[in-house]
Parts: structure tokens; C-alpha cells; sequence
């Protein structure tokens, strides 16, 4: 149980983050409880890396939440545009 580990009481700390987390994973799942454990693997992971580059690497983990941000935008566009095609007419046919 998370609440009986180190400090064995539930603290402010534990739940930091994860409201933002299970948005952006129902956001790139688009509600597709099947597709939202793929995205959740893939947030864990980059979680998960992005602590390690910043404990052997030094990089900040603002990185993280930048490249989390750079997929949001990217998944929200391409739906943009997936939707609203520009097509082009033929003039003259």
C-alpha cells in the first residue's frame, strides 16, 4: 500500500501531478479505455526516464513536461487537421 510506505501516511505529495497525468492520458487516448493503457504506458514511461536523465544527467525535469506538452500539441493538431482538409479545386475542369 502506498499509504504504509516510507512515511506510512498518506501526505500532500502523492497525488502531485496526477490529475494533470489522467488528463493528458484520456486526451490521447480519446476515451478508448483500451487505447488510454497504451498512452498511460507510455506517459509511465517517459516519467520514468525523464527521473533517471535528471538524477544521472542533470537535466531538469521541466524536459519532461516540455516533451509531454510537445505531444499534447502534436496530437491536437494533427486532429485539427485531420478534420478541417484543405483541398484544392481544379480551376477550368
Amino acid at each position: 500500500m502506498v499509504a504504509a510506505g516510507q512515511e506510512g501516511r498518506l501526505t500532500h505529495s502523492f497525488y502531485v501531478g496526477y490529475g494533470f497525468s489522467g488528463i493528458l492520458i484520456a486526451f490521447l487516448a480519446r476515451n478508448n479505455p483500451i487505447a488510454a493503457t497504451c498512452a498511460a504506458l507510455l506517459i509511465a514511461t517517459l516519467f520514468v526516464a525523464g527521473r533517471s536523465l535528471q538524477v544521472f544527467y542533470q537535466i531538469p525535469f521541466a524536459m519532461v513536461q516540455l516533451i509531454q506538452a510537445v505531444l499534447v500539441i502534436c496530437v491536437a493538431s494533427s486532429d485539427f487537421f485531420i478534420r478541417h482538409r484543405i483541398r484544392r479545386v481544379q480551376a477550368g475542369d
